[in-house]
């Protein structure tokens, strides 16, 4: 007969299941510490089944305290419960405040727990919430975490539920004097962008305004939004609308809409051609890609890693590419992009028809020489050294410019906030890099305190939040705005001529 389960390990049990029935992500730190026993990047993005809350914890369970992941959802709800987002409050008095104002806001009680010396509120939002301060304490959300109940504070005070049975409320609207931003994980395609903007250049190519709703639901969706995602940048966007969201049946006929572009994305020639690019996608991030050289694999990498993202989004065989396109999507200089491309298609990478498609963009395609290439059956997720997903670009910040701290930093940097916790060993795995060069950009980035480091366990850690005080510090933050406008002025300036040629 099994010996019965000590109190303290059932009701650990009980607390674990308890917030993974709620939609939590959770995650084992230190006893009677914030520190995670583990890589944790992984399930700031993932939900977690409730095997994987049972792989994680070990068996001594009562000895670790427990941390809740913020900016996700656990496995046991779907999306529409939305994102985790936690009010974290450093004193008593702004508990008190915080609480009188999230009551007021949403109209009711959500769940709250007690920490040593404030409290933290709990939230649901419809997206990611960038993680910011506010003047009674901090919100944690996207790319966070949280101790919750019953773990014990490295002060020996215990976390504790004020109201266990509550449940997390849903907050769909700011909250005043809390920062409300929602993180960008994915950037939207160009299409899209420019009908929210209302840009007539775009506008002007449909007849009529239930045109220009298909075409921006319809990019949308090639990226793989959801309808929560499509829904909520229709609603945002500045384009003449055909529905109306004032309207009743708004839901009903965007769902119909979106349902539309859907069916049409999984036509055949439409799914096989993104699968196709997905596995040159995949190939190209992967360590096995030789390049066209071992001196230009890297600038190889990127210049088809953008035709691969364009082909994605496109759904065809063929996509449309101006010189500028690939310039900025593969971020490197003009000549570079221009000699990068013709290497490519002389290795038989890529295929280019003769003219133009308008003023600017050329018609591109795949080589014969990337059907014949057996890594093409590559999974997505190999080693890479070019950093590309659903998390946030932190490579291409300007802090991480030539006259900054670097590309092969940007790279690092980015394997680091994606994985959560790193050893510079497995950095030199994960990013390409050689050591030296891991060794001496952490050196630089831990001065700068872009990075934390453990000495005791040598990991390290990225602190994204400090990005933009960097590159004020190196003077880079206007790089890419520098940039733009000149590419904008050589746009212009070449406009002139062809008006003065005809």
């Amino acid at each position: 007969m099994a010996e019965p389960m000590p109190q303290e390990i059932y009701e650990y049990a009980h607390a674990l299941h308890q917030l993974h029935q709620r939609g939590v992500n959770v995650i084992p730190l230190a006893p009677q510490s914030k520190k995670p026993l583990a890589p944790w990047g992984y399930w700031t993005r993932s939900p977690q089944s409730w095997d994987d809350v049972l792989a994680l914890f070990p068996s001594e369970a009562e000895a670790v305290n427990i941390a809740a992941v913020t900016g996700a959802h656990s496995a046991a709800v779907n999306d529409d419960w939305g994102y985790l987002a936690v009010i974290d409050c450093d004193s008593a008095e702004s508990f008190k405040a915080a609480q009188a104002l999230i009551k007021r806001a949403i109209g009711g009680e959500t769940l709250i727990s007690r920490t040593a010396r404030g409290g933290h509120i709990w939230l649901r939002t419809p997206w990611p919430l960038k993680s910011a301060r506010w003047e009674g304490g901090e919100i944690r959300a996207y790319h966070a975490y949280v101790v919750a109940p019953p773990s014990t504070h490295p002060s020996g005070v215990p976390y504790r539920w004020v109201n266990p049975d509550a449940p997390i409320v849903r907050c769909d609207a700011p909250l005043p004097n809390i920062p409300w931003e929602y993180a960008a994980l994915s950037k939207l395609p160009r299409l899209a962008v420019a009908i929210m903007r209302g840009d007539e250049r775009a506008l002007k190519r449909y007849a009529t305004r239930s045109e220009t709703d298909y075409a921006l639901i319809l990019s949308l969706v090639n990226t793989g939004a959801s309808f929560e995602r499509v829904r909520a940048c229709y609603i945002a966007s500045r384009h003449p609308k055909h529905l109306d969201p004032s309207r009743r049946d708004f839901e009903r006929r965007l769902i119909a809409e979106y349902l539309r572009a859907k069916e049409q994305g999984d036509h055949a020639d439409y799914t096989q051609a993104r699968e196709m690019a997905k596995r040159v996608r995949a190939w190209a991030l992967s360590a096995a890609f030789p390049g066209t050289s071992p001196r230009t694999r890297e600038t190889d990498r990127r210049v088809l890693l953008a035709h691969a993202e364009r082909a994605i989004k496109a759904g065809k065989h063929e996509w449309h590419m101006s010189q500028r396109d690939i310039e900025q999507a593969a971020q490197v200089r003009a000549p570079t992009a221009r000699i990068a491309t013709r290497r490519l298609i002389r290795a038989g990478l890529l295929t280019r028809r003769q003219g133009f498609v308008g003023q600017y963009a050329q018609t591109y395609g795949w080589g014969r020489a990337v059907s014949s290439f057996a890594h093409l059956h590559t999974l997505e997720g190999s080693v890479c050294k070019w950093a590309s997903g659903e998390t946030a670009d932190y490579a291409a910040h300007p802090a991480f410019e030539h006259r900054g701290l670097g590309r092969h930093a940007g790279r690092i940097f980015e394997v680091l906030a994606r994985q959560g916790e790193a050893t510079a060993k497995q950095l030199v795995a994960l990013s390409g890099c050689s050591r030296p060069a891991v060794y001496r950009h952490l050196s630089a980035m831990l001065e700068l305190q872009l990075v934390g480091y453990d000495p005791l366990q040598r990991i390290y850690w990225a602190c994204p939040e400090q990005l933009d005080d960097v590159a004020r510090y190196l003077e880079t933050q206007d790089i890419p705005a520098d940039r733009r406008a000149r590419i904008e002025q050589e746009r212009s300036a070449f406009r002139r001529r062809l008006k003065r040629a005809s």
